[in-house]
């Protein structure tokens, strides 16, 4: 019995010497190269600590050095003197369990001797480790460390759910107020919203579903979170080209919007609900059958009732008619029209009105093709910072009115189109466009 008590003492000194070592190296060595590896052993091999009276009576100084440990993490993430480097995330994701473990040791310390809570009974330490382990979760998640973030929500576990060590049962004398039980609803949703991504991250979207209506059924709802996670999750299966089951999490995400009053959500929210709805309408549109059609088309509207002539909404009307059986060419028309006319002129925006132009030629409309060419090159494209984009949509013009006919009057509009131009540009075309032009000149003469 004295060889085992004594080997528990050794093991605890160990542990108060390994603490006070990494508090040194952290504090004065942010080269300190071994350190990542030697916290990850640690980490795997030295937790849970068993309990013993030495351990005991360090629950205290545990806790200092969790506390101490947290703050220099935060110190090196924000490059405080101690580290702005990139590399060293890993790093700074160890201190942070590392921390996060031994002030849940520190706590399982104290519950041995009724210390844990605040004198009326509040579950403050037990709050304090459960707001801690969804920081560190949160961090290791967005520095791809899903191992480690996996160890800190198994710590967290207990501190969640059915045998949670946190009574919410009571709100008299002891136990969670109001205030308590609100954290303590909160933290859960963002714990269950942590094991959702896990679960994703790992391919495990049988488990992501289960943990996704744990979250959704844990009290308040950190709303814009979880509808990111499950817009990530939406765009993931899209990506895929798993449109049902992607259609299935985009709608998730944007309920999770839906369900929150407008004022409480942050400034951020009115486009991540655009991106999501974008990207069901893409989901709805290659799952193919008539529900979802309809349904893509009700978010179209809706999305052109929260946002107007926004380009998305625009594109996205635009994907819609091109996919209608039969396809109606005045629609689609009136729609470019609508784009040509309000969209910020970049390339990228450019070649995508080239490329619905050409999509209204392809179904044999291409006298609307040619209408909507008019009116986007007088209205928009004479300018001296458009002359590429001019002469580009010109040659396109050009070449849509000359296509399979000899008809010269089928040449007047593009006759008319040209004098136009040059009422309004006073640049001269390059050899290119210059070359299309006297290509008109020998079919009109």
């Amino acid at each position: 019995m004295a060889t085992k008590s004594f080997a528990k003492k050794q093991k605890d000194r160990r542990v108060t010497d390994l603490i006070n070592s990494i508090c040194k190296r952290v504090a004065t060595a942010s080269e300190d190269r071994t350190l990542s590896a030697e916290l990850q052993s640690h980490i795997n091999h030295d937790f849970p600590i068993p309990h013993s009276a030495a351990l005991v009576a360090h629950a205290t100084v545990l806790d200092g050095h969790g506390t101490q440990l947290w703050n220099l993490a935060t110190r090196m993430r924000h490059g405080d003197g101690v580290s702005a480097r990139p590399e060293a995330a890993e790093t700074i994701c160890l201190l942070r369990v590392f921390a996060l473990l031994l002030l849940h040791t520190s706590h399982q310390c104290m519950r041995h001797t009724g210390k844990s809570r605040t004198p009326n009974g509040a579950p403050e330490q037990e709050l304090r480790v459960l707001k801690v382990a969804t920081k560190a979760a949160r961090f290791c998640l967005d520095n791809a460390q899903i191992g480690l973030c996996q160890k800190v929500v198994e710590y967290a576990a207990d501190y969640v759910g059915e045998g949670a060590v946190i009574d919410t049962t009571v709100s008299d004398g002891l136990g969670c107020n109001n205030k308590d039980r609100g954290l303590l609803q909160q933290l859960s949703t963002e714990y269950y919203i942590l094991r959702t991504t896990i679960a994703w991250r790992q391919g495990r979207l049988d488990l992501a579903e289960h943990m996704y209506k744990k979250a959704a059924t844990s009290g308040e709802v950190l709303a814009e979170k979880q509808a990111d996670l499950l817009f990530e999750i939406g765009k993931d299966l899209l990506k895929g080209k798993d449109f049902v089951l992607a259609t299935k999490w985009l709608e998730r995400a944007l309920n999770a919007l839906a369900e929150q009053e407008i004022e409480k959500l942050g400034p951020d929210a009115g486009e991540l609900k655009l991106g999501i709805v974008h990207s069901l309408v893409r989901a709805l549109i290659g799952v193919k059958n008539t529900e979802s059609k309809v349904k893509a088309w009700d978010m179209v509207n809706l999305l052109e009732n929260d946002f107007g002539n926004k380009m998305v909404t625009l594109l996205l009307r635009l994907e819609l008619l091109a996919e209608a059986d039969p396809f109606d060419a005045e629609e689609y028309f009136t729609a470019l029209l609508r784009l040509m006319r309000t969209v910020l002129l970049t390339e990228t925006n450019f070649q995508s009105i080239m490329h619905h132009v050409h999509e209204l030629k392809d179904h044999q409309s291409s006298e609307l093709a040619c209408k909507a060419l008019d009116e986007f090159i007088v209205t928009r494209l004479c300018e001296p910072t458009s002359t590429k984009w001019l002469e580009k949509a010109t040659i396109t013009r050009i070449w849509i009115g000359t296509s399979g006919t000899t008809d010269e009057v089928a040449f007047l509009p593009l006759s008319k189109n040209c004098d136009s131009i040059a009422q309004n540009y006073a640049n001269p075309f390059s050899a290119q466009a210059t070359h299309a032009a006297q290509t008109v000149s020998v079919h009109l003469s």
